[in-house]
């Protein structure tokens, strides 16, 4: 579905953000990168079980952290 393929490009465009920081993150920024990770995972693991919801919540959260990391 649209909802679907709008969820896997906001997990796709999230982790590559969060691969092409530029530079080297102190423990807080290193503790955040973690908890994005840990929430796309979640993410794609609810795609997975076909919870699109619980998805798109959870890479929403992740995007949220990211714009954190970059500001």
């Amino acid at each position: 579905s649209d909802l679907r393929n709008g969820v896997l490009e906001s997990i796709a465009s999230t982790e590559r953000g969060l691969n092409n920081i530029g530079r080297s993150l102190n423990n807080q920024e290193q503790k955040t990168a973690a908890q994005i990770r840990e929430f796309l995972k979640q993410a794609k693991d609810a795609l997975s079980n076909n919870d699109v919801d619980g998805a798109r919540t959870l890479a929403s959260k992740a995007k949220v952290l990211l714009s954190e990391l970059n500001q």
